[in-house]
């Protein structure tokens, strides 16, 4: 299931009632809680708990003296706009760029 919410959800955007929707069809909300507001919390969660992972990897790295370059790379996207974003390989710590209509600096 978390699997399913990080891939779909998280990477990909697909949207919870889409998601509860399809984990209905597979039966499982008799196992665990598969509503829009349900699975919304479980991806809260999901983030913080990735957000917290990258932290302590990032302070591992640079406490070991692990200081390298950031190597960004492309892939496909289902978004509506393509998103740089780059991981730093040793920490994992990814760095995603914020969606803007206006690019102008002044």
């Amino acid at each position: 299931m978390v699997a399913t919410l990080y891939t779909f959800g998280l990477k990909r955007g697909v949207g919870v009632e889409t998601l509860s929707e399809f984990f209905v069809r597979l039966r499982l909300e008799t196992q665990v809680g598969c509503s829009p507001s349900a699975l919304r919390s479980m991806m809260e969660a999901l983030v913080v708990t990735i957000e917290e992972t990258a932290r302590a990897w990032e302070q591992d790295g640079v406490a070991a003296g692990e200081v390298r370059e950031i190597i960004g790379a492309v892939d496909e996207t289902f978004l509506e706009q393509l998103i740089l974003v780059f991981q730093d390989v040793p920490t994992g710590y990814i760095v995603q760029e914020e969606v803007a209509d206006d690019r102008t600096y002044v």
